[in-house]
């Protein structure tokens, strides 16, 4: 048997796959149907007609064979066996995928090096650790416990106002509670806004139509992949969270020395610049919580694809 690999793709751009296979065959068939006939002759003597199935073969394609018996002498016994063949969009890929390594028509990046030669619209292929998007992990955790952090901060401040309405201090009902109290105001607006900014981006980044998503190899090269939110969901996320996979698809941008991709830049905070979305996201960690917010500036050496397939 001839040594082949057979690719499985998690994410895939149908739309960019059968447009490839379309140029490349002159046109794509998801479907296709062999019929085969076959007959013989033979002497006999009378005449009848019939009809009979075929016990292994027949069953297997749903073919039927006919017999038909002439007068002249002679028989025909003729068989047609119809078999219909489907291809899957993962087959498809399959075939397309080995034909481009075939015709070394991929250029593929495993070192820092290799990131200077390459020029927009190439077809390339990196393999390294799916990182996914920190910052939508991070938001979406955010979105998730905002409201039980709320219920803990107004539980505090009332307890804090009752102690103090009871307290027989003058200096707590006096003079020092103004400040206090101002500068508790002053912290809590400040909360509530970037918790409103953190909720905002949330909702931008799920209404995007496209996301960036990270790949980092072995020696340490960043590849943004743009993927289609109408081929990725948080199942796709899911099933590549921290795995290895191989990516194919068109380098849209190569970063040079100094250049950076802003990974916020999809939400409201995209405009802003670099240094005030990395204060934005890195400030989380002010709420207390340790959450591990990770830079959401991407630096060179870094390539920015539009991914045809992620795959394993």
């Amino acid at each position: 048997m001839s040594k082949y690999s057979l690719a499985h793709p998690l994410y895939l751009d149908t739309q960019m796959m059968v447009s490839f296979l379309a140029f490349l065959d002159g046109g794509v068939a998801f479907e296709t149907e062999a019929i085969d006939r076959t007959t013989k002759g033979r002497e006999i003597k009378g005449e009848g007609g019939g009809k009979f199935k075929i016990p292994s073969i027949g069953s297997f394609f749903g073919g039927e064979a006919n017999a038909n018996l002439l007068a002249s002498g002679k028989s025909e016994d003729s068989s047609e066996y119809k078999a219909a063949r489907q291809h899957t969009n993962a087959s498809l890929f399959n075939f397309l995928y080995s034909y481009l390594h075939d015709d070394e028509q991929i250029v593929t990046i495993d070192k820092p090096e290799h990131i200077d030669s390459l020029t927009p619209g190439q077809l390339v292929e990196i393999s390294g650790r799916y990182v996914g998007n920190p910052l939508e992990d991070i938001l979406a955790f955010i979105a998730q416990i905002l409201p039980y952090l709320d219920e803990m901060s107004n539980g505090g401040k009332g307890a804090t106002s009752s102690a103090r309405r009871r307290s027989g201090n003058p200096a707590k009902r006096g003079t020092n509670q103004a400040p206090e109290q101002a500068l508790e105001s002053a912290s809590s607006t400040q909360e509530e806004l970037t918790k409103k900014l953190l909720i905002k981006m949330r909702q931008d980044l799920d209404e995007s139509p496209v996301h960036d998503v990270l790949l980092e190899t072995p020696s340490n090269i960043k590849a943004v992949l743009t993927v289609s939110s109408l081929y990725f969901d948080t199942t796709i996320n899911e099933y590549l969270r921290a795995g290895e996979f191989t990516t194919l698809g068109k380098v849209t941008r190569v970063l040079g020395e100094g250049e950076t991709i802003n990974l916020t830049r999809r939400t409201v905070m995209g405009v802003t610049g670099s240094d005030e979305a990395r204060q934005v996201i890195l400030s989380m960690n002010n709420t207390g919580l340790n959450l591990g917010a990770s830079d959401p500036i991407v630096n060179a050496p870094a390539v920015q694809i539009l991914p045809m397939a992620i795959f394993v």
